[in-house]
């Protein structure tokens, strides 16, 4: 009976050290794989943010363009209303 139990004892911790070793094998696997992810995503959101940051700088040299040309022409017309008032 002695010897029964012996075996039966070192079944069960060769099973238990294999499915230790299986489980730490997977962690180790999705530990890599979860480090290769959070670095993908982590490019991505870099690489978003930057253009979204860009393209809203974009945005905002438009429309100071837009109020530059305004005012330039503004000026320019005030500058003909002198001279043709000054012709005349």
């Amino acid at each position: 009976m002695a010897e029964d139990w012996r075996w039966f004892i070192g079944i069960m911790v060769t099973l238990a050290l294999a499915f230790a070793g299986v489980i730490r094998n997977l962690y180790a696997k999705l530990s890599r794989n979860s480090a290769e992810l959070h670095k993908r995503i982590d490019d991505v959101k870099d690489g978003y943010v930057r253009q979204d940051h860009l393209d809203r700088q974009i945005a905002d040299l438009k429309d100071r363009l837009l109020d530059i040309k305004a005012d330039g022409q503004r000026r320019h017309d005030e500058l003909k209303g002198l001279m043709n008032r000054a012709l005349e």
